[in-house]
């Protein structure tokens, strides 16, 4: 895959000399294996749930409360039930990650990019901006964030300064509940049992769902574009006016540590001393 090219201020992707395997990840055919999971978080969920309240309407039963007892001990398969139908499944699809150096002050020009991408457009997806201030990537860094959504599908946008570099990226997901995911098993085992699964059928349900990933893809680019042409362009202009969310995030190590000094060769540039070679005459 050759990188996108501007051709008339529009971006085209297209293969050189060969084709693609088949994307599986879009497939949204269930296999056993993806139900036994859900049984098995299905049930761990119930026991963190119902044992609990076995305990404690035990303890009201010793008291004397027996009729309560007796409602949580039927409880049980109702909480299994309603925890089958309404967990979700979350499946990776498709990610794309760029580092841009020396264009971290550009992040709001390359988040708006980006938006204005998706709209001019008309792509038909629900989008909700965000800029979240949290102690994750540095202390007190605010990353902006589009969250996008089609159906089932989901995406995240993700630009934010990292040092002086500017990143930029998408995750695309696919959030199914446990009662889509039930339907769509049976729904394809009893079109194989009488011969009548539709693999053209399967293709065009994944179809939408490719297109919002090239769309994602190609406005990802276009916002890589404008940090490094400098595009005026503000998120206000295109998002309009935007509260900074203050979340209470720190690494998986705990409280995030002030950032350690910079090193010789790193955040900041070195003392240039003339090399005897190539002093003046």
């Amino acid at each position: 895959m050759i990188p996108a090219a501007a051709i008339g201020g529009r971006y085209l992707k297209f293969n050189a000399g060969g084709y693609n395997p088949l994307d599986q990840e879009f497939d949204e055919q269930v296999t056993a294996a993806k139900l036994l999971a859900l049984w098995l978080r299905t049930c761990v969920s119930t026991f963190l749930i119902w044992i609990p309240l076995l305990v404690v309407t035990g303890i009201l039963a010793y008291l004397g409360a027996y009729q309560i007892f007796l409602l949580a001990l039927f409880a049980g398969p109702v909480i299994y039930l309603v925890l089958l139908l309404t967990l979700t499944t979350n499946d990776p699809i498709s990610e794309s990650t760029s580092l841009i150096p020396d264009a971290g002050e550009a992040a709001d020009g390359s988040f708006a990019a980006i938006g204005w991408s998706l709209r001019s457009r008309r792509v038909p997806v629900t989008a909700q901006p965000k800029m979240i201030r949290s102690d994750i990537i540095l202390p007190g860094s605010v990353s902006r964030r589009l969250e996008i959504r089609d159906g089932s599908y989901y995406a995240y946008v993700n630009v934010f300064a990292y040092g002086t570099s500017l990143y930029v990226g998408w995750s695309m997901w696919r959030r199914r509940p446990g009662r889509v995911l039930i339907f769509t098993y049976w729904r394809d085992l009893f079109a194989n049992v009488v011969n009548r699964a539709d693999v053209m059928a399967r293709a065009l349900r994944t179809d939408k769902a490719r297109a919002m990933r090239e769309a994602l893809d190609i406005a990802m680019r276009e916002g890589i574009e404008a940090a490094i042409e400098g595009t005026e362009l503000t998120t206000a202009q295109v998002y309009g006016g935007l509260a900074v969310e203050n979340v209470d995030i720190t690494s998986a190590e705990g409280a995030v540590a002030p950032p350690p000094a910079p090193l010789p060769d790193f955040g900041q540039a070195p003392a240039l001393t003339p090399s005897a070679d190539f002093a003046p005459a």
